[in-house]
C-alpha cells in the first residue's frame, strides 16, 4: 500500500490539508467546510484491488430532486463524470466511485474527488 498512501499524503499537501494518513490502515474521511464528507476506503485484502471514493451531502428539505439530478449525473451514458454508484444513507446523499488500485495516483484522485464534489454541487442546486 506504498503507492496508495504516498498518493493520500500528497493529495492532503495539495489541498492544504497536510499529510494524510488512513485510519485502521483502509479508511481516511474528512469532514469538508461546506458540510460534505469526503472518504477514501481501500482493503488490500479483498480480490478486487479497488480504491473507494465517495462524498456525502446533507439531504435537501425535499430531496427528491436531488436525489435524481444525482443519480443522471452519476450515469455514464448521460453524464461527463463517469460511473459514480449513488444512494442515500440516514439524511444524506451519498456518491461513490471505484478506481482500480494499481491505476490509483495524484492526478487520478482530484479528479475523481473534483467530479465527486461537483456533482453534489449540481445535485444540491436542482
Amino acid at each position: 500500500m506504498d503507492w496508495i498512501q504516498q498518493t493520500i499524503k500528497e493529495f492532503g499537501v495539495s489541498r492544504g490539508l497536510g499529510e494524510l494518513e488512513f485510519e485502521f490502515d483502509s479508511i481516511l474521511e474528512l469532514q469538508l467546510q461546506g458540510g460534505e464528507l469526503l472518504g477514501f476506503c481501500y482493503t488490500p485484502e479483498l480480490p478486487l484491488h479497488e480504491m473507494l471514493v465517495y462524498t456525502s451531502a446533507p439531504l435537501q428539505f425535499d430531496p427528491l430532486g436531488q436525489f435524481e439530478a444525482a443519480l443522471r449525473l452519476a450515469n455514464a451514458r448521460s453524464g461527463s463524470y463517469g460511473i459514480a454508484q449513488t444512494g442515500i444513507q440516514e439524511d444524506r446523499l451519498v456518491m461513490a466511485m471505484h478506481l482500480p488500485a494499481r491505476a490509483f495516483d495524484l492526478p487520478l484522485l482530484e479528479h475523481t474527488v473534483n467530479s465527486l464534489l461537483e456533482m453534489q454541487d449540481k445535485a444540491a442546486g436542482a
